[in-house]
């Protein structure tokens, strides 16, 4: 599965990454995150049902 961010989108990814420095982000921070971009982009989530969208994911779809 690839997803296209556009140059603003990575441009906001990397600086909220990068905010506190390198790697000092936890891993639920980098993974909220990464679910807010996919889930902005709207291509991820296009039409899917809550099912598929947890799926494609890897998690389970009542995942808090």
């Amino acid at each position: 599965m690839e997803i296209d961010l556009s140059p603003k989108e990575k441009e906001e990814f990397l600086g909220r990454f990068l905010e506190h420095g390198f790697g000092t982000m936890a891993k639920h921070e980098i993974e909220i995150l990464v679910f807010k971009h996919l889930y902005r982009s709207n291509k991820f989530f296009n039409d899917k049902s809550n099912y598929s969208s947890a799926n494609d994911l890897k998690i389970s779809e009542t995942k808090d």
